[in-house]
């Protein structure tokens, strides 16, 4: 019984920002939900997009880009365009990077890229059970950096780091474990 709250309780953990936004899983307890998007592990895709959008997504990057091996998932729920991204280390990476992808929009359209941005929150697009990484420790970051953090997280590593190193985050983080 213990195992099942505990795990409740991560699901359901809410973090906030130093200025007070909410930072939690999207509906159903998986996901990253910004921007009009859900952001996904793809071994949950499948709980939160649509069934019709996401079978006609596979079918378009299995016909256009076949063997194209993704890790994540954006799903944009305004669009209903989905995004698979090859995160060559989301699960080694504290903060993963985004990578290649391809985007299958609603007419059936792709468009391919790459990306060198990075993604926080990793913790949000899995479910507490995952296996990949330690759910529990990146959520523990998050709520490490999102007390101390003053502004907004940002999105390459440069920045990322150089926000951390100037605000005394990264060495914090250090000093505590």
């Amino acid at each position: 019984m213990e195992k099942v709250s505990r795990a409740r309780r991560l699901l359901e953990q809410v973090l906030r920002t130093k200025r007070g936004s909410k930072v939690a899983r999207y509906k159903g307890g998986v996901g990253k939900f910004i921007g009009g998007m859900v952001y996904l592990h793809r071994n949950y895709a499948q709980e939160v997009i649509p069934s019709d959008v996401w079978e006609t997504a596979l079918k378009v990057l299995d016909s256009e880009y076949p063997g194209f091996a993704y890790n994540a998932v954006v799903y944009d729920l305004k669009k209903r365009m989905v995004r698979f991204v090859q995160a060559p280390d989301f699960d080694q990476a504290r903060e993963p990077h985004v990578g290649q992808y391809v985007s299958v929009f609603s007419d059936g359209s792709t468009r391919q890229g790459h990306s060198n941005s990075i993604w926080h929150h990793k913790w949000l697009w899995v479910r507490p059970d995952y296996k990949g990484f330690d759910v529990k420790k990146s959520m523990e970051w998050s709520e490490f950096w999102l007390s101390r953090l003053e502004g907004t997280a940002k999105g390459t590593d440069r920045t990322w780091t150089k926000q951390l190193t100037d605000q005394g985050i990264g060495r914090a983080w250090e000093d505590s474990r």
